[in-house]
């Protein structure tokens, strides 16, 4: 969809370049950039480039050689070292191997019980899937996405991923000494700024303790006793997990191969959730839209041609 909409099209590992030469993926962008500017994708001219840069007085010199890594890359890439993604080649789980995948968070996030209900909602897909003969895309969609609104990042899911090692050895290889500060915005005792936004507030290294007897209790999630569960935001997080789960069985009520790719588009759609406060109920309230724009044609229509949309690539 990115090469049919681009006058221009080309890839090239721009973060692997960042950590080879910065060590911090942070200058992806701008390598990406300067890249775009090379081929003369950016309308504004290099000496006014560096001086946005300057005038952000955020590691500009960093920033103006990311820019400039950027620009060799489009103009003679022989001329750098050779850069390899960092993580190595991941290889694609199966359906399979997804769904495991999954239910094992699950468990880790809530209960057993909690994965059971999440698998045996997936398995209702494939059963419904194989019966028609449809593939595994519908049942890939679900098991990714509704994982995702299942495990919505609460403030228990917050404490449990911050204390579960896997953070602090990735500091300890890092860094060497320091303390840590967290910006966190609870939204029981936050204030708000003037858009009426929560405000972020800094806490010192004690916040870890915090963080472990927190995640102890995620049992109360969703329960009454829960209390950050009467929030809106997680009110409403719970609401679309559970909208989710009913959409799915109205989905396979009337599953056809000739609408599985309307049925697989409305399985997708809280891919375009992102984000988290009032950007994230801001792509809930488009989300909401796409999703009611494409129910009007379930079961007997087909997926409506996609919108146009202006997207940026290099």
């Amino acid at each position: 969809r990115v090469k049919r909409q681009a006058s221009d099209f080309a890839t090239f590992d721009a973060e692997a370049l960042a950590i080879l030469y910065f060590n911090d993926a942070i200058y992806t962008n701008m390598i990406m950039a300067g890249y775009a500017w090379q081929k003369g994708q950016v309308p504004v001219s290099l000496r006014g480039v560096y001086r946005a840069i300057k005038l952000n007085a955020v590691k500009a010199d960093d920033n103006m050689a990311a820019f400039d890594l950027g620009r060799i890359a489009a103009y003679d890439p022989d001329r750098l070292e050779t850069a390899k993604d960092p993580r190595g080649h991941i290889q694609a789980k199966t359906l399979d191997e997804l769904i495991e995948d999954r239910v094992t968070r699950l468990k880790g996030y809530q209960s057993g019980a909690y994965a059971d209900r999440y698998r045996a909602l997936v398995d209702r897909v494939k059963a419904a899937e194989t019966e028609a003969g449809l593939g595994e895309r519908l049942s890939e969609a679900v098991a990714r996405y509704a994982y995702k609104v299942m495990a919505y990042k609460d403030e228990y899911e917050v404490a449990r991923l911050w204390t579960d090692g896997k953070f602090d050895a990735y500091l300890a290889k890092k860094f060497k000494g320091g303390k840590i500060a967290y910006h966190l915005a609870p939204p029981l005792n936050s204030k708000k700024d003037e858009n009426g936004h929560l405000k972020k507030k800094s806490f010192g290294p004690w916040m870890k303790t915090g963080f472990k007897i927190l995640k102890r209790f995620k049992w109360l999630r969703g329960t009454r006793f829960d209390p950050f569960g009467w929030t809106e935001e997680r009110k409403l997080e719970r609401k679309i997990r559970d909208q989710y789960i009913d959409n799915v069985d109205r989905l396979l009520a009337d599953l056809t191969e000739k609408n599985l790719d309307l049925a697989v588009a409305i399985a997708e759609i809280p891919d375009d959730i992102r984000g988290y406060g009032h950007i994230k109920e801001e792509a809930i309230s488009i989300a909401a839209e796409k999703e009611s724009e494409l129910w009007q044609h379930w079961p007997n229509g087909t997926l409506p041609k996609s919108r146009t949309t202006l997207i940026a690539a290099a």
